[in-house]
Formats: structure tokens, sequence, C-alpha cells
């Protein structure tokens, strides 16, 4: 899926996966089919996400672009990613976040001073975790998710019309000390 210079074939059999994104089964027709026939979709907010919104499939966005922009799909999450100023070599706060344009920005001159930090594997895996348990109706969030989660909002409301409450419990938890 996409539109990349080069797919690589993905590097070993597994049961039960199918390698489409290197198939010859791949077009544009099929990439429109795939995700309106998913039970739910992993990968950015770029690209064929917005189909997840047309098909009102839910979404597990990772690396999420830009801080300020909750996810607009339906029964969707998002995990930002995120940012270092260069200078000091600290990740940055969402206080600190909001004092900058790349709060809400995709133009890569408003990041020269930062260094974009992506997920982890193991963010990943957790947060995909999370959204599994989501959409199976298992997950139940915490009050102390939910404490941070408002105080999350609270900042966020300062600066946007910060409506929507799908940043991901995990992330929340995990970086708590940034919020």
């Amino acid at each position: 899926m996409g539109r990349g210079d080069k797919i690589e074939v993905f590097p070993k059999k597994i049961d039960g996966f199918f390698d489409y994104a290197s198939s010859k089964f791949k077009s544009d027709k099929n990439d429109v089919l795939l995700i309106g026939n998913s039970r739910f979709y992993i990968g950015t907010n770029s690209g064929l996400s917005v189909l997840c919104y047309k098909f009102k499939v839910p979404a597990c966005f990772v690396n999420y672009v830009p801080f300020c922009k909750s996810s607009w799909a339906p029964n969707s999450i998002y995990f930002p990613k995120l940012y270092k100023k260069k200078e000091t070599k600290k990740i940055l706060t969402v206080n600190e976040l909001l004092d900058t344009s790349i709060i809400n920005s995709i133009e890569s001159a408003d990041y020269e001073n930062y260094e974009i930090i992506e997920n982890s594997s193991d963010d990943i895996l957790n947060f995909v975790k999370e959204f599994i348990n989501r959409i199976d109706g298992k997950y139940i969030e915490s009050h102390e998710i939910l404490a941070i989660r408002n105080k999350f909002k609270e900042k966020m409301s300062r600066k946007f019309n910060y409506k929507n409450y799908n940043i991901s419990g995990y992330f929340l938890k995990k970086y708590e000390h940034l919020i």
C-alpha cells in the first residue's frame, strides 16, 4: 500500500500472513477494497488512512503527526510521535510543545530545531494490544489513566478546540511525566 519507491519483500514466510505490499495483487483498487473490508486499520494518518473514515473502519494510528490533531476517524485512537529539542537533547513536554509551531505543523521547515522520535516497536505493540482490546470491548480505562487524559485534554484545550479524547491510554500512562 502507498507509493514507496521500493517495497522490501517480507523476510520470511509466516503461516497466515500474506505480504500484500510486495505481491502481484497490489493495486489502487485493491488498496481501497482491502481497507473497506477490513476489521480495522493499523498505520499512519496519511494517504489511504482517509478511507477508514469513509468506510467507518476503526483505526489505530501510529507515529501520529501533528501532535495537536486528534484522530478524526470513528472508533480510532492515536499514538503521537515525540519531539526532542536538538539544542538541549530534551524531549518536549506538552506545555513546551504548545509554545512551538510544530504542535500544529506538518511543514518540514518548522522541525529544523527538533529531532522527531518515532514510536518504538514495544510502544506500537502495546498500543495495538490496547486498540484490539478497545474494539473487542475488553478495554477498561483505569481512574489513573482517566485523570491523566483529563489533564492532557485540559492542556490541549487551552490552545485548540480539543474535543476528542482518543489519544492512547498506554501513551498517557507511559509519558505522564510529559503531560
